[in-house]
């Protein structure tokens, strides 16, 4: 009866270490926040293929998306990874988090994602003008980072608190700061 229970118990705790497992910079380097608005956040082989032969999935040095108009427009690379037979993503999160002390909020949740969309360049994967945040002001400055998961794994664990840069469990091609100009795009 011990060695049903300890099987049982072991069978377990393997599932929920494989469920709190994060993507490997190897299958999901190519997921990231690529701009926000028309700055660039992430320079990938799509904008600077010199930097590529550099990045071996390492955090590497990411600009922060400056001072942007509001609505922003929140541009993502992701690659649906069902080429070499991996599961394609489940759901993918934006958060977002006022600095300097402010909480997580989910903003724009995505699940069951269309994977005919076009991912050679960097989407409106959350739709147009997605960040907004109600109440900001000029001068404020919040953190937004991109969430996924296939259903298993994901690339970041969501209890940990991402800073600017990147230097946890969130890479800083996950990240991006944007400050608020005050001012409003045109035409929205």
């Amino acid at each position: 009866m011990k060695m049903k229970a300890f099987l049982t118990l072991m069978v377990l705790g393997l599932g929920i270490c494989a469920s709190a497992c994060w993507f490997t910079e190897l299958n999901f380097n190519r997921h990231y926040i690529a701009k926000v608005n028309m700055a660039y956040t992430f320079y990938c082989a799509d904008y600077h293929p010199e930097l590529i032969p550099t990045w071996t999935g390492n955090p590497i040095s990411c600009p922060p998306a400056g001072i942007q108009d509001m609505p922003a427009q929140i541009w993502v690379k992701l690659q649906p990874r069902s080429e070499e037979g991996a599961p394609a993503i489940t759901e993918a999160l934006l958060q977002y988090k006022k600095l300097p002390s402010g909480t997580w909020t989910t903003f724009k949740t995505l699940r069951q994602l269309n994977w005919t969309m076009d991912f050679s360049k960097p989407v409106q994967l959350f739709g147009p003008n997605v960040f907004d945040p109600p109440g900001a002001v000029a001068g404020n400055q919040y953190l937004v980072r991109l969430w996924f998961s296939d259903g298993v794994f994901e690339n970041a664990d969501l209890d940990v608190n991402a800073p600017e840069g990147g230097d946890t469990v969130w890479r800083n091609q996950w990240v991006t700061k944007i400050t608020i100009s005050g001012k409003r795009r045109p035409g929205l």
